[in-house]
This record gives C-alpha cells, structure tokens and sequence, in this order.
C-alpha cells in the first residue's frame, strides 16, 4: 500500500484545488475501509475547508462551534474511492450545493517525499 496526496485542481475555481490524502493499493486503486482526510482551498488562504473522507464516500466537513449545519452543507459526496489513482482520471464531487467534476492533476507518494 501507499499513503498519497492527490490534487484535483479546477483553473477555473477560485477557491483552490482538493487535496485527498489516501492510502491506496498497489494497483491504484483507493483502500476505501478506513476514514481519510482532504481540504479544499488554498492553506495559505482564508477560505480553506478540511473534512474528513468517510468509508461511505461522504466528505464531512464538520460542525461550526458557533452554528450547527444543515446537513447539506456538513456533508459532501466524491466518487474518488471508485476511481484508479493516477492524473487524467476523472472524479465527481458535490459539495456546498455544487458539482464539480474534476481531473486528478497530481499524485505525490507522501512516504517517499518525506
């Protein structure tokens, strides 16, 4: 298995790229029986939103301390577990209302930069 960072960037997206962090088989494709972790956004912006993949492909993006969420906006969908790691395959997410279908534009063995 690998623990790797993809990156689905839309150009046209101000709000930045998805990052997943995942561990995937050897064959590329997503070890889906265990939570990950992603964000959307720039970090170095202010508009960055962490949520955690579950095992049933929903990106929970968690609770406001100050406000509870309406559960269309805590929780999102990808079909990123489905798919072969590697850049050019495509990956469906909603989140916040939107659809996005996205190319993974990078994948970065995390183990190996490290």
């Amino acid at each position: 298995m690998r623990f790797v960072r993809v990156l689905l960037n839309d150009p046209d997206d101000p709000d930045g790229p998805f990052v997943f962090d995942l561990v995937v088989h050897g064959d590329g494709t997503v070890n889906s029986k265990i939570p990950m972790f992603g964000r959307w956004g720039k970090l170095d912006s202010n508009a960055v939103w962490p949520f955690i993949l579950r095992t049933d492909d929903r990106m929970d993006f968690g609770e406001s301390p100050e406000d509870a969420l309406k559960e269309e906006d805590r929780y999102g969908w990808t079909n990123i577990c489905s798919k072969k790691i590697q850049s050019g395959e495509y990956v469906t997410i909603r989140a916040f209302g939107d659809e996005y279908c996205l190319a993974i534009t990078k994948v970065t063995d995390l183990l190996e930069e490290a």
